[in-house]
């Protein structure tokens, strides 16, 4: 796994598009100005009764393809988006917004054309050995 080697590659991560966000609703949006969060999903807005939901960062698409390796990096795949409503003892009540990992995955960067770069998971990447002659 030496880096700037030229390796053949079978697969690559792709940026997901789940649709999936939550939205911070002021003060003023709401009906008893109170502040709110709203979870959008696939451009519906969803219950905001559930605490935990997941997104999908990237996804593996296959394809051939061969390139330089320059780095190596880890992806989160798939991780939790959460909202929740904090009322402290002392202070001004506000929404608490946290993201965490569930899926992590080691990845090679490989350049394959000019200023043209992917993420690739290292079990992915097809070694070849060097003929000497």
């Amino acid at each position: 796994m030496k880096l700037f080697e030229m390796v053949k590659c079978n697969g690559y991560l792709n940026k997901a598009k789940d649709s999936i966000w939550i939205e911070i609703l002021s003060e003023k949006d709401t009906p008893d100005n109170i502040p709110d969060f709203c979870i959008w999903k696939n451009g519906k807005a969803e219950d905001n009764d559930v605490e935990d939901i997941e997104k999908t960062y990237f996804e593996l698409k296959e394809k051939v393809f061969n390139g330089f390796i320059v780095g190596y990096k880890d992806i989160i795949i798939k991780g939790i988006l959460g909202a929740s409503y904090e009322e402290p003892e002392y202070g001004r009540d506000y929404i608490r917004l946290y993201k965490e990992p569930k899926e992590i995955i080691k990845c090679a960067i490989v350049y394959y054309g000019n200023n043209r770069k992917r993420y690739v998971p290292v079990e992915n990447i097809i070694w070849e050995e060097k003929s000497n002659g």
